[in-house]
């Protein structure tokens, strides 16, 4: 903000940020009134900077985020099973990688919520809620989150660890739409 405060003379100069990351930036000259470029290597950099600077109706966002949520708990409640997470290896069967990373009910919730979100139509919305999954897949993970690195947790944390993979994402959407009004 400092930056472009500091470098920017009028709303009509254009800022552009060639490591885009998580689209900081763009944020920032958006709120400062003025147009901004990014580009990013990172497919998901892009995802994120994208949901970031696209304004949102947070209407349509709360009408969307209670009907994911009604729909995961129903098939929850029936124990629905879905199995629409992605194989990453070869040298291991789906299954082994998922209780690799995940606590088994955990993994089950992930897919079910994954469905719900890969069906939305409108494609802003289904962006803005597969960035709310994608931070619940992590927080819920045996990943360390104090870390940017991938490590796993010990296995004395693993067995502490049984956060509610529905709980985390209405805490992340929650969170987010206050942020998109």
């Amino acid at each position: 903000k400092r930056l472009i405060t500091k470098f920017t003379s009028k709303k009509s100069d254009l800022i552009f940020d060639p490591f885009m990351g998580s689209g900081t930036v763009l944020v920032e000259a958006m709120l400062h009134g003025n147009n901004s470029i990014g580009i990013d290597l990172n497919p998901f950099a892009v995802l994120l900077s994208n949901v970031k600077t696209t304004p949102l109706d947070s209407k349509k966002l709360e009408t969307t985020f209670k009907q994911i949520l009604l729909n995961s708990k129903k098939d929850k409640q029936e124990k629905v099973i879905y199995d629409n997470a992605p194989n990453f290896t070869s040298r291991k069967s789906k299954k082994d990688n998922l209780n690799f990373w995940y606590p088994v009910k955990n993994s089950n919730d992930l897919q079910i919520l994954k469905n719900h979100v890969f069906l939305i139509k409108d494609k802003q919305i289904s962006n803005f809620f597969k960035i709310c999954f994608s931070l619940t897949t992590r927080r819920v993970s045996f990943q360390k989150n104090s870390i940017y690195k991938i490590y796993r947790m010990q296995d004395d944390k693993r067995k502490e660890h049984e956060p509610d993979t529905l709980t985390e994402f209405q805490k992340i959407c929650e969170k987010n739409i206050k942020n998109m009004k």
